[in-house]
């Protein structure tokens, strides 16, 4: 028979009494409940499960949550969840009964039904409007032996459509965290996006410009420190608020966030000196919870000394003459004048200067020497 054209015959009484048991906290509140009661407990709770995809932290998390809500409403032996984004995935056999089957084209048909109508497993299996394909399956052997109650596929039935709005919903979230990570790295600035737990959701391009990572491991310790500072604030204010901060991804959002979701701190780094400016961000852009953005910037730092030069880049004491010419921006014709030379000697010193400074443009001197660029600084650690 085709899972398509089955339908559930009418409940009878035997139907009704046959209920599984629900997990301890449940029991203990519906304990000397009848079990039409208690079967009625286990579907709201797959219900609620199904119909909140974002209380848990990932979608796998959630789809085994799905799936254990159902192994108590059927008091089943096992139960998985799979999930694609490519339309095809493997998930039941050929015992498997699909009490609602979304994605039956995209499966071989020897498994939309057992032969001789014996099962041992039901699903259900759902398409999202992306191709997304998602199921949730549970196995009892006594089921071969015996016909799966009309009443545990109507429950199945019921709670396909919350499935489906579920799987819908992360792959919005999913969409929407992709979005975000093109935004944040077209950023010149660099942006780390971290978890409520502190955990890193997405580092922008601009992170591994900062330098190399003796440089960056330092940073992006101090930008957790500011998450984790942040999170704890935001967990004790209301969610609406914390929503409502952040819809867009700017510098404007922090400077708009209010002072107790908002945090600024400056690190230094060897010579150079970092601001991290932190915001807490909501649903709109984070896309699943809140989470907090800690954008970073190198903000004024000490010039490169003389000794500096000499012992990090071996210059010679008229090569750091030379080269802090350059960095003012003089040619090499002024630079012979100022310092009464050829015009030949004074391009072989800014070639040598230039050489152990290891940088191929003149134009590039000044911001090293200012120690202005982060990309420079790395160069020069």
């Amino acid at each position: 028979m085709s899972l398509d054209q089955h339908v559930p015959r009418a409940g009878t009484a035997t139907d009704v009494l046959w209920q599984p048991p629900l997990s301890s906290s449940e029991s203990a509140s519906t304990e000397g409940c009848h079990p039409a009661a208690r079967h009625l407990g286990a579907l709201e709770h797959a219900l609620t499960v199904a119909l909140a995809p974002l209380d848990y932290p990932s979608a796998r998390a959630w789809a085994d949550a799905v799936a254990s809500s159902l192994q108590v409403l059927t008091e089943a032996d096992v139960a998985e969840a799979s999930l694609s984004s490519t339309g095809a995935l493997q998930a039941g056999g050929p015992l498997t009964l699909w009490a609602r089957d979304e994605a039956a084209d995209c499966e071989p048909r020897g498994d939309r039904a057992a032969p001789g109508g014996a099962h041992d497993a039901l699903g259900i299996r759902v398409r999202a409007g992306d191709g997304a394909v998602a199921a949730v399956v549970v196995r009892r052997a006594t089921w071969r032996t015996a016909t799966v109650p009309p009443t545990v596929i109507a429950a199945f039935r019921a709670i396909a459509p919350a499935f489906r709005a579920g799987v819908e919903r992360w792959v919005r979230v999913a969409a929407r965290r992709c979005d975000v990570s093109r935004v944040l790295d077209s950023l010149s600035d660099a942006a780390l996006l971290f978890g409520m737990d502190g955990t890193v959701l997405h580092a922008n391009q601009a992170v591994e410009r900062l330098g190399t990572p003796s440089i960056v491991a330092p940073i992006q310790a101090e930008a957790q420190r500011v998450a984790w500072s942040l999170a704890a604030v935001a967990r004790r204010r209301p969610m609406s608020v914390i929503g409502a901060l952040a819809p867009t991804v700017s510098a404007a959002c922090m400077r708009d966030a209010t002072p107790a979701l908002h945090a600024m701190r400056t690190l230094r780094v060897g010579p150079a000196v970092y601001t991290l400016r932190g915001s807490v961000v909501g649903e709109q852009l984070a896309g699943q919870q809140p989470a907090v953005l800690v954008m970073i910037t190198a903000a004024a730092s000490e010039p490169l000394s003389d000794a500096t030069l000499r012992d990090r880049f071996g210059l010679t004491t008229r090569e750091i003459q030379v080269a802090r010419l350059v960095a003012d921006g003089l040619s090499n014709n002024e630079i012979a004048e100022r310092l009464g030379v050829r015009f030949f000697t004074a391009r072989n010193h800014v070639e040598r200067a230039l050489a152990k400074l290891g940088v191929a443009s003149r134009h590039r001197v000044g911001p090293l020497l200012r120690n202005e660029s982060p990309e420079l600084r790395a160069t020069a650690a």
